[in-house]
Formats: structure tokens, C-alpha cells, sequence
């Protein structure tokens, strides 16, 4: 089954280059790919930007629990990732809600969750009023920004609880009421996103704002914290929430802030965590690409061997979550969320902008034999199964397929199964109910199950009885119609007439076809049958039995084998063996035969009384026409001489007949 997926939207601000010169040589990176698949091996890159989102949400949906949460290595997931994926969903052009769980969706769960309960506790219990910005956000991304007002089970107020995080005299906000330094630049970040998201309480953004500009260091970068060393996660995050309160490209301190980037920008396009470590991370990267997608970055200039965007692609893996680094996988959820809000073009904060249905993220069977509940020969079958993943999503897992019989894992290999396919033989199996099971997933961990019940019953075999030295091949069919000869000896044969099926004997043949017979006691003819040809040739002269036939005149040594011994005539027709019909399939004869012997006495005296009885008749009529003479020539009385009047009748009326008066009822 193939499933239409709506096309993500366009990539926007300047990652839309990405999507026009990354990975020029195509072609041979499509080859590359379908080697390494075949291969299981290595995974394909992602060509684009929008090749990337499809096949990272595919591995976030496998990720999500039960619980509502996300988690790779156990069945509770982490609600923390909740509000992450959810404004992944929606940057990819997705409806978050369009996501389903059961009842729920992704924006019910994280409204119907115990938010107080989790921000102090749990999910949010690193960073309590960062949990509650995180969550206007992704409500604001969702397209319900009024849940930030009311949601959570008991209700609370996100916007109250994360103003409650506000120093009043400096007017940022941090992690403790009763520390201002802790988290204090990270907090204020978050803050300030999260109420320029809701448009509303404007002057406390500024203020905010106004605080942050303090807090930046001498060489334009931010640090988590006041003190702390700088880096580019919070300077990138900096940037997005001083351009959202208000700060154009232009304002000193977003340049100051660039400048930063542009330093630990590395030769493969990716940006390094601090300035004390440089080598290149995915999240890094996503922090400095949302930055520059907020400012409206041409990435022709951030262009070294490769751009942000290229280096992002490059670490995503095939189950489709993103890589920390090259070679490594430390956080996959939260730095997939974080690369697929960057590539997308987005910045923090954003809305809803598409109404798209997500497609489903699960494989699924196109096909697929033996049907549940269908009846296979024990001497064995074939399973075949097609398969399919969602247009652009990660595909089907060939190391990840099994197939079990009543339990028992099956032996695949490369030949047996593909991408989108699977082939495989079954042995003999016992008679009786059997359950095939065959599993495939995807590289993201989606898996798809199919049980077939079927029941084993003993194909239906043929005997085939050679007669004499002969042998026949194949398949037969067995004579329905029968019909006695007596030949020259005395001796007497069944020929047969004709075979069951659709198929009509042919009443003149050019040389002998035998008519093949399939039965436990039928036998067959002596001869050599050709499996798949309805006629061959036999040697007439072999055969001890009556032919029925037509003789046609001599025959040519096309119609018969060179070897056999030489006919004098052309025979048509079919010969059967001297064996005796056996007593289960001839019983109906023989009752009959038995029967017409039986009533054969009867029968014979019936005609003797009705033959007197015409002679009397006779007599009475024409008494001159049945009398005898003697030898002197005189005339006796019926019934008197040497001859009955029957006998005299047959003598004697054909020349008396024309000397008779005709009776009086024959007269005019």
C-alpha cells in the first residue's frame, strides 16, 4: 500500500540554497545508496533538507510511548522530549495533533499531563521555568497557544507559573526563586521566547531583553549562566530571543553575537559546543542554523567545505535520528528534534503555519500468500509477502524481517528477503493447523506483524498400475464408460469409450493414444506415455487383448515405433488388459449380469405358451391351411401328425394361403 504524504513546506530563509546545490552528484549517491542497503550497512544521506524531515519524524514517532513520552531503551518515555517533538512536528509541516495515540494526540497528552507535578519532579525538574517556556512554545507551535493560559490535570497556568521565575528588580528570570545567578542567562533566554510567543506581557519582555544585552560577554557570546564560559548553544539561542523581542540584524549586540558564531564555525560546516572543544555537534549546529535562519542568513556565506545545513545531513543515520557527532549517537531524540526545527528554516518561536495530516508511520503488508485460515499440501508451500514503508521515510529493514513457523524462527538469508520482499520455501509439514508468523520493520524501529493460521491436508495422490512389461507417466484420468466384446477365442474384454473430464476423446486417431487411467485399481496399458502430450505411439502387435477399432488398410511406418515388431493393419481405438475388473468398481456389472441371467428361464417360457397360443389361434381360423398330409395324401387333424400346428403353420400356409376363402370380417 502506497501512502500519499504531503509534501513538507518549503524550506525557509536562506537553508533553501541547501536544497539546490547540497550533494550535487546525485546519481551516485542514489547508487551508493542502493549498494549499501543491500549491504545493510552503512545508511543513505539525506540529499535535502525536506528528504531529512520525513525520515526524522519516522524514527521520533517509533520512539513514542505509551505514556506519552519519548525514549529509545525503555517502554515509559521522558515526557521532557514531548514539547521538543511537537514543535518538530509542526516545523515539518505537520499538525501535531494529527499524530495519534490510541484516543489521544501529542498536543492532548501534553495538555492532559500532571504539568505541575512534572516541572517540579519530573521532566522539568532540571530547570522548572524553562519546562513551563518549553511548553508555551510548543502549545504556540501547535496552534493552541490558549492552553497556555489552562492546561495540565490539575489546571494550571503555564504564563503565571513561569512569571513566578521573575526577578523583579532586574527584571530576568532564573531556575530558583531564591538563587538569581542559577541558570540565570539560559532562563531569561527561554523567558523571552516563550512571552514573545503569546504577545503579551510586552514590557516584561523588554526588560528581559534589556537584561540579557548585560549578561553578554566581551567576545559577543552567551554563556548558560553569569561567570560561566561561553558558547554557541546559548549565544544561538540568544540571538533568536533578542531578535524576537524586538532587535533587528542590525542591533550591536546580535552582530557582536555573529561575530561569535562565525569564529567556531568549523571547516565541515559545523559549529563546535565551546570554545574550549572544537570539534563540530549536531546540536550546536541546530542552535547557530536557528540563529541564522531568525537573522535571514544567506548560507553561501557560511560556506567553508561545507555549509550548517550540509554538515547536519551528513549526521543522520538510517533509522533517521540525527548523530551528535560523526561516528557518534549520544541524545537522538532531543538532537533530532533540534535538526529537523533548523533544517526546516524555522526559528524559535513559530506557529502553526500547515495543516498537514501526518501520514502513518508504520510499514505495512501489500500482499501477501498463503491467505490466514488457507489449506496447504503437507508436502510443502511458499510464503511471499510484499511490503512497504511511507513515501520518503526510513524503509524496510531487510535484517529486521523474520518469519516463524508455530513458534519457530526460520532460517533468511539476502536471496530470501529484500527491501519489499520476501520469498521462502516451506518443507514438509505434519497434517493439521499450523500458524506462520512474519514480522518486518523499519529502520526506525516500527515494527508490523502478520499471523497466518493454516491447516496442512495431505495432497490427493495418484497410482498409476503398469500392465505386462509397460510402464505410463503422468497425471491419468479415469474411464467412466464401458462396453463388452467377445473375441475370436471366446475370451472377453472392456474397452473403454470416451474419459471423464472436460475434455472429449477424439473418435478417429491417425495412431494408437491410449486413454489414461488414474485409480488405486485400474491399470493401465503397457507403452510409454510423453509427460504434457495427449497422444503417443504404441506397438498394437504387443498386446494380447481385443482392439476395438476400425481397419483402415495397411498401415505406413510413420504410424508406428521402427522397433516393434511390423503391422499389417491400422488400428484405432484402445485395448484393455485381460485383468479382471476389480470387485469394488464392478459390482454394479455383475448384479446386472446376474440378474438378466436369472430372469433368461422365465422369459423362455413366457414365449413358448404365447407361441402355442398364436398356433391355436391359427388352427382355428384356417383348419384346411394347417392340416397335414399323410403320405397317401390325405388330410389329418391338427396336432395329429409328425408336426405341431406351429411347425405346420410355418410349412404349409404360404401355399394353402391362396386357396382360402377370406373370413367375413375381412371381406369389403
Amino acid at each position: 500500500m502506497t501512502i500519499s504524504t504531503p509534501s513538507p513546506p518549503a524550506v525557509r530563509g536562506r537553508a533553501r540554497i541547501v536544497a539546490n546545490r547540497t550533494m550535487t552528484a546525485a546519481a551516485p549517491a542514489t547508487i551508493s545508496f542502493l549498494i549499501l542497503v543491500l549491504t545493510l550497512s552503512s545508511p543513505a544521506l539525506a540529499l535535502t533538507p525536506q528528504d531529512a524531515a520525513p525520515r526524522a519524524l519516522d524514527y521520533l514517532h517509533a520512539q513514542w510511548k505509551e505514556n506519552g513520552g519519548f525514549a529509545t531503551n525503555s517502554p515509559t518515555g521522558d515526557l521532557s522530549i514531548l514539547p521538543w517533538a511537537v514543535m518538530a512536528v509542526s516545523a515539518a509541516g505537520y499538525n501535531p495533533a494529527s499524530w495519534s495515540l490510541d484516543s489521544r494526540n501529542l498536543v492532548t497528552v501534553m495538555r492532559d499531563m500532571d504539568i505541575a507535578s512534572e516541572a517540579v519532579s519530573g521532566a522539568g525538574s532540571n530547570n522548572t521555568p524553562a519546562f513551563y517556556a518549553k511548553l508555551i512554545l510548543a502549545f504556540n507551535a501547535a496552534g493552541r497557544p490558549d492552553l497556555a493560559m489552562q492546561a495540565g490535570r490539575p489546571t494550571v497556568s503555564l504564563t503565571d507559573e513561569l512569571l513566578a521565575f521573575r526577578h523583579t528588580d532586574t527584571g530576568h528570570f532564573s531556575m530558583s526563586t531564591a538563587n538569581s545567578r542559577m541558570a540565570d542567562i539560559n532562563t531569561t533566554i527561554w523567558a523571552i521566547l516563550a512571552l514573545s510567543a503569546l504577545g503579551s506581557h510586552q514590557e516584561i519582555v523588554e526588560q528581559a531583553a534589556a537584561w540579557l544585552r548585560t549578561a553578554q560577554a566581551a567576545d559577543g557570546g552567551f554563556s548558560f549562566q553569569s561567570g560561566a564560559v561561553e558558547d554557541v548553544d546559548d549565544t544561538g539561542a540568544a540571538i533568536q530571543a533578542l531578535v524576537a523581542s524586538g532587535a533587528s540584524r542590525d542591533d550591536s549586540a546580535v552582530q557582536a553575537a555573529v561575530e561569535f558564531l562565525r569564529r567556531y564555525q568549523n571547516e565541515d560546516g559545523g559549529f563546535a559546543s565551546w570554545i574550549t572543544n572544537t570539534r563540530s555537534t549536531a546540536e550546536s549546529t541546530a542552535w547557530a542554523l536557528q540563529a541564522l535562519n531568525a537573522l535571514g542568513e544567506d548560507l553561501s556565506n557560511w560556506t567553508r567545505q561545507n555549509d550548517p545545513a550540509g554538515y547536519l545531513l551528513s549526521l543522520q543515520q538510517p533509522s533517521g535520528c540525527f548523530a551528535h557527532r560523526t561516528g557518534q549517537v549520544a541524545t537522538p531524540l532531543m538532537t533530532t528534534t533540534q535538526a529537523v526545527i533548523a533544517l526546516a528554516g524555522h526559528s524559535v518561536p513559530f506557529s502553526l503555519l500547515e495543516h498537514n495530516q501526518a501520514p502513518d508511520y508504520r510499514p505495512s503488508f501489500s500482499s501477501l500468500t498463503p491467505m490466514p485460515d488457507a489449506d496447504v499440501p503437507t508436502n510443502g508451500f511458499h510464503i511471499s509477502a510484499e511490503f512497504t514503508d511511507g513515501v520518503g521515510q526510513t524503509g524496510i529493514n531487510p535484517a529486521q524481517i523474520q518469519v516463524y513457523l508455530d513458534g519457530t524462527a526460520l532460517t533468511l538469508d539476502t536471496a530470501t528477503v529484500t527491501e519489499g520482499s520476501l520469498e521462502l520455501s516451506i518443507g514438509t509439514l505434519s497434517p493439521g493447523a499450523h500458524k506462520v508468523g512474519i514480522i518486518i520493520a523499519d529502520y526506525a524501529g516500527h515494527v508490523a506483524t502478520s499471523e497466518l493460521p493454516i491447516t496442512a491436508t495431505a495432497p490427493t495422490t495418484t497410482t498409476t498400475h503398469a500392465a505386462g512389461n509397460g510402464s505410463a507417466n503422468g497425471p491419468t484420468t479415469v474411464s467412466r464408460t464401458t462396453e463388452t466384446t467377445r473375441a475370436a477365442g471366446g475370451a472377453t474384454r472392456v474397452l473403454t469409450g470416451g474419459q471423464s473430464g472436460s475434455q472429449k476423446a477424439s473418435e478417429t486417431h491417425s495412431a494408437y493414444t491410449p486413454n489414461a487411467q488414474t485409480s488405486r485399481a485400474h491399470s493401465t496399458m503397457g507403452g510409454t506415455a510423453t509427460p504434457g502430450d495427449s497422444s503417443s505411439s504404441h506397438d498394437v502387435a504387443g498386446f494380447d487383448g481385443v482392439v476395438a477399432g476400425v481397419r483402415m488398410g495397411p498401415a505406413s511406418d510413420a504410424d508406428f515405433p521402427t522397433e516393434n515388431p511390423e503391422p499389417n493393419t491400422l488400428v484405432t481405438g484402445e485395448e484393455i488388459p485381460t485383468a479382471p475388473l476389480p470387485t469394488d468398481d464392478g459390482w454394479q456389472t455383475g448384479l446386472l449380469a446376474g440378474g438378466i441371467a436369472a430372469l433368461s428361464p422365465l422369459g423362455a417360457g413366457l414365449s413358448l405358451v404365447l407361441h402355442r397360443r398364436r398356433s391355436s389361434l391359427l388352427a382355428d381360423m384356417f383348419p384346411a391351411a394347417l392340416a397335414v398330409e399323410d403320405a397317401s395324401g390325405k388330410h389329418l387333424p391338427p396336432g395329429d401328425g409328425p408336426r405341431t400346428a406351429w411347425l405346420q403353420l410355418q410349412c404349409r400356409v404360404r401355399h394353402h394361403l391362396t386357396h382360402l376363402p377370406l373370413p367375413d370380417d375381412l371381406k369389403d
